[in-house]
């Protein structure tokens, strides 16, 4: 009984794991493939603007939310009673610190705008945008604790598909200032998404104001505001500090690296976001093993992904856009491994958000952000813009260490040891200048391709070989 259990409970993540990856993919592919249209029909200073939008959008967000869907979450994965009650209490409660957020902006807007070096116009747009977000990230929060994957992954791939959509079509009929037409694109996706978000949210509710239920969540929420607020510092700011020191069109050349990069973060986002409950539920149990069980072979397939990713980089780019895009091409190595670090990261700050311990956790993170962007002003000026993608990487590196330390010496948990995946790190770092070497010395580009095809299933079978035999196993088993 208790292997019939367990079975369904490996059956079930295995489901949800493979419904988000599919929807990350999903939702990925139709921003990836948007790449190639939108690097033509919008100018390197246009493109550059459209992701300063979405970066202060992203800032909007944050703020609009106080990070109320992490709480959310919390409480859900672990008390699912008067839940209807704590979600009530919590929207009813952010409607009116979104009235706050919105009178501090419009009071701001000016000044913001002339020492940000950006169109205010863009912060108009953003500062609307991240208000309107925030149903729709608190409804995703719900349906990734509930495990509702098909429903999450529904509306991700709407809201993509709605988004790229509307503003193909916008852009071609705005004569001037196109890249208004795909932030309008993005607006336009984001109310509806958002209007469904909330007709659900309200079916959720049990419309009674609790003080309890708000005190719960921001005690979890306020504390873990830092957090949030700096991992965006980190995501975001370089391509404003950018913007600020060097102008629009560098700002796209280095967004355009990151755009081809989110196909790792999809990845590891798709992963993270099947296991995290999953995750939990080992930590109730005390179940560790299980854990290290779980978390190897996805840390390979991360592995194989971004060795993949950097080895293929001039095609991709090649692919995604004209020549005047190409020297993106030497900061994306850095961007991809960055990326496998802040996946490490993710994984050992499981461990303080489960104990709600987010004020060191946040203060933390705070100062790794502040970090970035003091590497920034002192070096952007000095050796141009494509030093942020090293800055970020070392950043990235700080989070995760600082991350492990906190979880393993201040709260004491027995976390998964960084042998766990040692060995195949190394193949992995060692695999990317070895894999680039090697493949130089073709200059037929069809060879190269074949090279690097055969070069990249040596070095997956080393990394994914325990999956590869157990998969072998079961073939067998079944004939």
């Amino acid at each position: 009984m208790i292997n019939f259990f367990k079975n369904l409970r490996e059956i079930k993540i295995i489901r949800n794991s493979s419904n988000y990856f599919l929807g990350n993919i999903a939702t990925s592919s139709i921003a990836f493939f948007s790449i190639p249209i939108f690097t033509r029909l919008l100018t390197l200073s246009d493109y550059g603007k459209v992701n300063l939008f979405t970066a202060f959008f992203s800032v909007a967000t944050i703020f609009s939310s106080l990070g109320f869907e992490a709480a959310i979450s919390n409480k859900y994965l672990k008390e699912k009673h008067e839940f209807g009650a704590f979600l009530a209490t919590n929207l009813v409660f952010l409607f009116f610190v979104q009235l706050l957020v919105l009178f501090i902006f419009l009071m701001t807007n000016n000044y913001l705008s002339v020492i940000l070096k950006v169109d205010k116009e863009i912060l108009n747009l953003a500062c609307f945008s991240g208000i309107l977000m925030t149903a729709y990230k608190i409804y995703q929060s719900y349906l990734k604790s509930s495990q509702q994957s098909v429903k999450f992954v529904q509306l991700s791939v709407v809201y993509a598909i709605i988004s790229m959509g509307l503003s193909i079509l916008l852009i071609i009929l705005f004569k001037e200032n196109k890249y208004i037409g795909r932030i309008y694109g993005y607006i336009i996706a984001i109310i509806i998404n958002s209007s469904v978000s909330l007709y659900f949210l309200f079916k959720l509710s049990n419309f009674k104001f609790e003080k309890k239920h708000l005190i719960y969540a921001l005690s979890f929420s306020i504390p873990f505001l830092p957090h949030l607020a700096s991992q965006l510092i980190l995501s975001v700011s370089d391509r404003i500090i950018i913007n600020q020191l060097t102008g629009a069109a560098n700002t796209g050349l280095y967004s355009f690296a990151y755009n081809i990069a989110t196909i790792m973060l999809a990845v590891t986002g798709a992963l993270m976001a099947a296991f995290v409950p999953v995750f939990y539920d080992y930590l109730n149990k005390n179940d560790y093993e299980s854990i290290k069980n779980k978390v190897k072979p996805m840390t390979n397939f991360v592995f194989f992904v971004a060795l993949f990713l950097i080895l293929f980089a001039k095609e991709i780019i090649m692919l995604m856009a004209d020549e005047k895009y190409y020297e993106a091409l030497n900061i994306l190595p850095w961007i991809i491994i960055g990326y496998v670090f802040f996946y490490f990261y993710m994984i050992y700050s499981v461990y303080a958000t489960y104990d709600k311990k987010t004020g060191v956790f946040s203060l933390i993170t705070l100062s790794v952000g502040v970090i970035n962007v003091l590497l920034n002003y002192l070096l952007i000026p000095r050796f141009g813009y494509k030093v942020a993608a090293i800055t970020t990487f070392i950043s990235y590196v700080l989070l995760f260490l600082f991350h492990f330390g906190y979880a393993k010496y201040i709260l004491k948990k027995r976390v998964i040891p960084l042998s766990l995946n040692l060995r195949s790190f190394f193949i992995f770092l060692f695999s990317i200048p070895f894999g680039l070497w090697i493949t130089s010395f073709f200059q037929n580009q069809i060879i190269n391709i074949i090279f690097k095809i055969l070069f990249l299933t040596l070095v997956g079978v080393f990394l994914l070989r325990g999956q590869i035999i157990k998969y072998l196993k079961s073939q067998q088993e079944l004939q």
